[in-house]
């Protein structure tokens, strides 16, 4: 006997809410067309098989005191959204969900969006519905930095691999930059900059009015650091970098550092900053002093994070 619409709605809801499927991989699995899994789940909310409560009181999940108190102490930060956590576990399992909703606001408002790798970052990706997106806006997705050995790089750290998932959930064109992001000839990276596909990339850049990026220490810790030669290695090293995004290095001021730019094929600190909204997801308490450079150096102006990050960051500040 087939199944019930009921029975089929319990299935493609727990699928879609429960186990993070995109909706035409719920569609194969149940033999179902795509278009009637959308049905399926908005069946499921207005029969309360699904309720979504969006909780803003004190028991829920942001801690609007540390929100308030990162604002006073960053005036740049337009907007903070801070989850209350207590491990790093927690953090892992429920940055992404906490950070989607958020995300997708963001993302309902912009035309062409510019996306760096990250843990952090892909989680918060991965965790975008549908039903969060505005119908009807187009978008692009753009690649703002080369590509990485692939031999050695998890797929949330790879470039192109997150600008893919991204189109994929907003189901709009992406670009790659379909270079390396290290170069080690100085001449082969400056042939490169005069390929057109890779100056059409530049010419994107230009226009991004959202960057959703994450932010790297600049040590050993990082994944990125693993992808240095050793003379970028020693120059980092040697230098007062505390963190980077896209691979631009600044201090622990916020001073930025140019340390390695003749050697990256990347957005340039430049175009960044001169994007509209600029928007960091980035948690960890080893991430304390990246991100309080990239706070005083005013590289973001909206940031996702946890509050034991947001505790090392004050921390930092009581010592300074």
């Amino acid at each position: 006997m087939a199944d019930s619409k009921k029975d089929l709605a319990i299935k493609a809801a727990l699928m879609y809410y429960e186990e993070n499927m995109m909706q035409s991989e719920i569609a194969q699995t149940l033999y179902i067309s795509r278009s009637y899994v959308s049905q399926l789940l908005r069946y499921a909310r207005e029969t309360n098989i699904v309720r979504i409560e969006i909780n803003i009181d004190e028991g829920s999940l942001r801690s609007f005191q540390k929100e308030d108190r990162l604002r006073k102490l960053f005036p740049n930060l337009r907007e903070c959204f801070v989850m209350k956590s207590d491990s790093a576990e927690f953090t892992f399992s429920n940055l992404g969900r906490f950070a989607a909703p958020i995300l997708a606001r963001y993302i309902n408002e912009a035309n062409i969006i510019g996306i760096t790798p990250g843990n952090s970052v892909d989680r918060a990706i991965h965790q975008i519905k549908e039903w969060m997106l505005r119908k009807g806006r187009e978008h692009t997705a753009v690649q703002m930095m080369g590509s990485f050995n692939l031999d050695k790089a998890p797929l949330y750290a790879r470039p192109n691999e997150v600008v893919e998932n991204l189109s994929k959930i907003l189901k709009c064109s992406a670009f790659y930059l379909n270079c390396p992001a290290f170069i080690d000839s100085f001449e082969l990276r400056r042939r490169l900059l005069r390929e057109k596909s890779i100056t059409d990339i530049f010419r994107l850049w230009e226009k991004m009015d959202l960057i959703i990026v994450g932010i790297g220490n600049a040590d050993i810790s990082s994944r990125l650091f693993s992808f240095y030669d050793d003379d970028c290695k020693r120059k980092i090293a040697s230098s007062n970098a505390c963190g980077e995004i896209n691979t631009h290095h600044f201090d622990i001021s916020g001073n930025y550092l140019p340390l390695i730019e003749d050697r990256t094929i990347c957005a340039s600190n430049e175009v960044m900053k001169r994007v509209r909204r600029k928007v960091s997801i980035c948690a960890g308490a080893n991430k304390g002093r990246a991100l309080l450079g990239a706070l005083r150096g005013e590289y973001i102006d909206a940031l996702i994070t946890d509050s034991q990050t947001v505790d090392t960051v004050e921390k930092l500040l009581l010592i300074a």
